[in-house]
């Protein structure tokens, strides 16, 4: 899959959980363990 579905599973994965203060977080972490670009960049 593409790195852009793996983020959008993991923030609709964080928002129906109930832990919408960190999905950007989880979103950027996500992103960054598919793309591997570190933190910041993602």
């Amino acid at each position: 899959m593409a790195p852009e579905v793996y983020t959008l599973a993991a923030v609709l994965t964080s928002w129906l959980g109930g832990s919408d203060v960190r999905v950007a977080e989880r979103a950027a972490g996500a992103y960054h363990r598919h793309r591997m670009c570190g933190l910041n960049a993602a």
